[in-house]
């Protein structure tokens, strides 16, 4: 199970060497499964930016917004605050999406978009206030979401991620959004993604049983999983985490500088 944000890739600029790590475990016949807590874009988009890049195809792709997704009911009301993938996926569970996060709707969806101003001039119920990263996320996005979670919507999250890895640097994580939106009103919030159930039970649909390595920048949200399922942990240093934050509060079997690093120990996790 690899990671993409920090692993794979920072930004928009890939990791040296990534790609061609992902090619020998398939080469080897080892089962990959891509697992984000980004929800900013669905799985579908993320598997061809994969292929895109030169992965060959046989593998899946498991993101945030896909585990979040799983806690709506069919037929409720949902406020999305995140990306077009978020939307997407709460759409494609059979909920009514009112998206005030993507500038557009999402692709093939029943999401509805709408500008924040535009939903807080009418009377509106919400079963669901669901968030997911979003670099346009403001002030009147803020305002409508916690006024709807006081009104008695749950609040759902796809990731408490506080950072992620980025192009320019370390940027805030969805995290930081839901803390945003926990102060003002009033309420916790339930987590979807990484290192959660929700995600979790996704997973173990996928893989069954087998044992398996969970590969990731992050020992919250990726060390966590491993724990979660049982599985060994592969800790990368090209994410948020650098060897200066070592040791970590959750075990770590094997250390790399980078994917294609812990690629050629990967004797060593499997043995």
């Amino acid at each position: 199970m690899l990671d993409l944000d920090g692993v794979m890739w920072r930004g928009a600029d890939p990791i040296d060497g990534s790609t061609e790590a992902v090619g020998e475990l398939l080469r080897l016949g080892d089962q990959v499964v891509f697992c984000t807590n980004n929800s900013s874009e669905s799985g579908s988009t993320r598997r061809m930016k994969l292929l895109d890049r030169g992965i060959p195809d046989g593998f899946d792709v498991v993101t945030s917004a896909d585990a979040v997704a799983t806690l709506v009911e069919s037929g409720s009301r949902v406020l999305s605050v995140g990306g077009a993938g978020l939307a997407e996926a709460l759409a494609a569970r059979g909920a009514e999406v009112i998206d005030i996060g993507a500038s557009n709707p999402a692709p093939q969806s029943a999401a509805e978009v709408l500008d924040p101003a535009e939903v807080l001039e009418v009377d509106r119920g919400f079963d669901d206030v669901v968030v997911g990263l979003n670099p346009r996320f403001d002030y009147q996005m803020l305002d409508l979401a916690a006024a709807a979670v006081r009104g008695g919507a749950r609040l759902l999250v796809s990731n408490t991620d506080t950072t992620y890895p980025g192009s320019g640097g370390i940027h805030p994580g969805t995290g930081s959004l839901v803390a945003a939106v926990e102060a003002a009103s009033g309420r916790p919030s339930t987590p979807g993604g990484k290192p959660n159930e929700p995600m979790a039970a996704l997973l173990r649909d996928i893989v069954g049983a087998a044992p398996g390595i969970v590969v990731g920048d992050n020992g919250d949200t990726d060390g966590r999983l491993a724990e979660k399922l049982g599985f060994r942990f592969g800790l990368v240093l090209t994410g948020v985490t650098q060897t200066s934050d070592l040791p970590l509060a959750v075990p770590v079997d094997v250390v790399a500088d980078d994917l294609a690093s812990l690629v050629a120990r990967r004797s060593e996790l499997i043995s």
